[in-house]
């Protein structure tokens, strides 16, 4: 009984904040991807990612302009497993806010309380769909540092400097 209860304690777990590499959506730069003009296709999952530009990119200073952009994504549903574990129930993806599998967004932050969060962390989800989930170290074994990372490649970083202003800056 005492090697059973050893070996269960030595089976790795999954962090409720990883997505499953088969349910990603959006582009990720660490992955092998095709790239196209308008399409990117994950070469691990077949996921296929549409950008279409809606109007023209407006300038905010010499380095930094900003435009809205329609993306579609056909990793169209998110799955639910009910309470008892019994079955697994298929849904629209909920952040497809212009149709299914399509997205209209500059980016959105979510808080950890937020219903549309499963994992309790500060999730930002990019334009693309894709979910960045920052962490209080940049590293899982680095001493924490002034602000809050993403460990996907990205290289995100959150800073709250008040308790009205939310940061997410860009490398």
């Amino acid at each position: 009984m005492r090697r059973l209860f050893l070996a269960l304690l030595l089976l790795p777990c999954a962090l409720p904040a990883d997505t499953f590499p088969s349910q990603e959506r959006g582009f990720q730069a660490e992955k092998a991807f095709h790239v196209g003009d308008f399409d990117t296709v994950n070469l691990f999952n077949g996921n296929l990612v549409l950008t279409i530009p809606i109007g023209g990119s407006y300038p905010v200073s010499s380095g930094l302009s900003y435009g809205l952009t329609l993306v579609y994504n056909s990793n169209v549903w998110d799955f639910q497993e009910d309470d008892t574990n019994v079955y697994t129930q298929a849904l629209p993806n909920r952040r497809s806010n212009a149709g299914l599998g399509w997205r209209l967004s500059l980016g959105e932050l979510l808080e950890p309380l937020d219903p549309q969060n499963d994992n309790g962390l500060w999730v930002y989800v990019g334009a693309d769909g894709a979910e960045h989930v920052f962490y209080d170290k940049l590293h899982e074994n680095d001493p924490a540092l002034g602000g809050r990372y993403t460990r996907d490649g990205s290289y995100l970083r959150f800073r709250s400097p008040n308790t009205s202003q939310r940061v997410v800056e860009f490398p």
